[in-house]
């Protein structure tokens, strides 16, 4: 799979997956067994993140992933993105405060036949508890 086909995905993974809810689109491009981790948990399999994404869609109102930059080589791949939102329904336990959100992050990919396989994402989470208004997340 070539560098630029990766980063074909990985705009996708963002902005038609993230952003537009298409999950026609992530069975298309997401191994089944598909991770995707977070600092706070980590998914084992693409339709635990397909819940994520829609879940999200329900919390944050207008959410919107900008894939800002990415590379890729023949193994891997890395993208620069921007979320934004406003939060409007209960989110990992915190209640809708109506707050906008914008943060900005980094995630490493990795693939297996032409899918995406893992993704580790690293982002300013202190920056997203701060904008609404937390310092941590509640207790389960």
């Amino acid at each position: 799979m070539s560098a630029a086909a990766k980063r074909e995905i990985i705009r996708q993974f963002f902005e038609d997956i993230w952003t537009d809810q298409n999950m026609e689109l992530a069975d298309e491009v997401l191994d089944p067994d598909f991770s995707f981790a977070l600092p706070f948990v980590t998914l084992e399999n693409r339709d635990a993140f397909k819940q994520l994404v829609l879940h999200n869609h329900v919390a944050w109102q207008d959410l919107t992933y900008t894939l800002l930059d990415s590379v890729a080589d023949e193994e891997k791949a890395a993208a620069y993105w921007r979320s934004s939102g406003t939060h409007v329904n209960t989110w990992n336990g915190i209640e809708a405060t109506g707050n906008k959100m914008s943060i900005e992050g980094i995630t490493f990919f990795n693939f297996s036949n032409g899918k995406l396989l893992q993704a580790h994402v690293q982002n300013d989470f202190t920056k997203l508890l701060h904008q609404l208004g937390v310092s941590e997340l509640p207790k389960r």
